[in-house]
């Protein structure tokens, strides 16, 4: 049997990424303390009431979060986000029971669940845009729409993952490649994230029917004690949403699956930072013979609102949402939304080791405060700015307590080894730089 060098390299690299993946993945070291309230929390009942550590060693203030994401380690002994449809059975049990945990365990004193904490700082974020917000970052959205789309979701991810692990240690956040067309067949399952909502069916003019609801089954339903607090499942109007899981998936116009994988190509291919972030984010696509940008709703927008559902006029790109995805502010309340937000930064990650790392691709100056390089980005600002309590109930009671000396800018985030993780398609980038020829 004859082999050609081209099997033999394709062999060589998925030997080596597959051991890279497998093997080069070590937990971060966590101090006595934190451990301490790992085990808690591992070891506790539904609803666990922990030590408040936002001073010291939080998952969302962790004390020392600058020295702990500028450890340098390099790709290869960093964890490993993988693509959602290469879980095993048991890792997507580990993923769900840790979100759930994170659900039901209450730092001491509050109130507030670890997870809502979370979608707080989210909500928080996009608070900053009301005119009541106060500080240098106030007068507009902290989180979106600029060009720290990227390293502030960077941020709260990272963090995000390092409280699930508080849960298991080996849980990391899967990425949702919408090129990939098995991912749906994975995700939207009983034995993972849940399938689309029922009981709802609504006719849209011009676009047809439209079926969704309240999500009833799979581990995220009401019923199983994914309960969601109303003031924090709100519309921009102010409308709750209500207290249980929406999903009016494939809702036209966002209907189309997969995405094509010239899409994702020509976003990649882009070598300015602000297109690149536009195109991503979902505001513009480019024509692939002129480049001139066209708008729309792409790329991360368009899969809030494929899994969501939401009407809207395309060429605006601003949805009225249906279901919780669909609305930015609260998206946060589906699972799913680490997914969409483990791919997005995948995606950053992909360009960046293409050629875009550094300072030099990321915009230095000419933003509002907070977008700029060396700006620091609410909530991990040392208490400079303060977002518009514009829930129905009490947003601000409800953000953990951040420590002073806990401060972010975006070029804290730029360089994805100080965080101690990766991704196999990054790694895979990586090992084939390394081999001539291989592609």
């Amino acid at each position: 049997m004859k082999i050609f060098p081209k099997t033999i390299k394709t062999v060589i690299i998925a030997t080596i990424v597959a051991a890279l993946v497998v093997f080069g993945s070590p937990a971060l070291s966590h101090n006595a303390q934190h451990q301490q309230a790992s085990n808690a929390i591992v070891n506790g009942s539904s609803n666990t009431k922990l030590p408040v550590f936002y001073n010291a060693d939080s998952t969302l203030a962790p004390a020392n979060s600058k020295g702990l994401i500028s450890k340098r380690i390099p790709p290869y002994r960093a964890r490993v986000r993988k693509n959602v449809v290469d879980l095993t059975s048991s890792e997507k049990q580990a993923f769900v029971h840790a979100v759930q945990t994170l659900k039901h365990t209450f730092p001491e004193g509050s109130n507030v669940s670890i997870y809502d904490q979370f979608v707080a700082v989210h909500l928080g974020a996009m608070g900053l845009m009301y005119d009541s917000a106060q500080g240098p970052a106030a007068g507009h959205d902290g989180a979106h729409e600029s060009a720290l789309l990227l390293p502030w979701h960077r941020e709260l991810v990272y963090r995000f993952e390092k409280a699930l692990q508080s849960v298991d240690p080996n849980v990391t956040i899967p990425y949702w490649d919408w090129t990939d067309p098995k991912a749906l067949e994975v995700i939207f399952q009983d034995d993972f994230l849940g399938p689309n909502g029922q009981g709802v069916n609504l006719n849209i003019p011009q676009l047809g029917n439209v079926q969704g609801g309240p999500v009833v089954s799979g581990p995220f339903t009401k019923a199983n004690g994914w309960v969601i607090n109303p003031d924090l499942h709100t519309k921009p109007s102010g409308k709750s949403l209500g207290d249980t899981l929406l999903r009016f998936m494939q809702s036209p116009p966002t209907n189309s699956y997969p995405l094509p994988k010239e899409d994702m190509d020509q976003v990649l291919a882009i070598d300015d930072y602000g297109t690149f972030r536009l195109a991503l984010e979902g505001f513009i696509k480019l024509d692939s013979s002129s480049q001139q940008p066209t708008p729309g709703v792409f790329q991360h927008n368009y899969f809030h609102s494929f899994v969501g559902g939401a009407t809207f006029d395309p060429a605006v790109g601003r949805p009225e949402a249906l279901g919780t995805m669909a609305d930015l502010a609260c998206s946060i309340n589906d699972p799913v939304f680490w997914l969409i937000h483990s791919n997005v930064d995948r995606l950053w990650a992909e360009w960046q080791a293409n050629g875009h790392e550094g300072s030099n691709y990321y915009p230095a100056s000419g933003g509002h405060y907070g977008e700029n390089l060396n700006d620091r980005l609410w909530p991990w600002d040392g208490g400079e700015s303060t977002p518009a309590n514009w829930t129905p109930g009490d947003l601000l009671s409800m953000l953990p307590a951040f420590s002073q000396d806990d401060i972010v800018t975006p070029k804290d985030t730029l360089d994805l080894r100080k965080y101690g993780y990766s991704y196999d398609t990054v790694i895979r980038a990586n090992v084939i730089k390394l081999i001539p020829g291989a592609k």
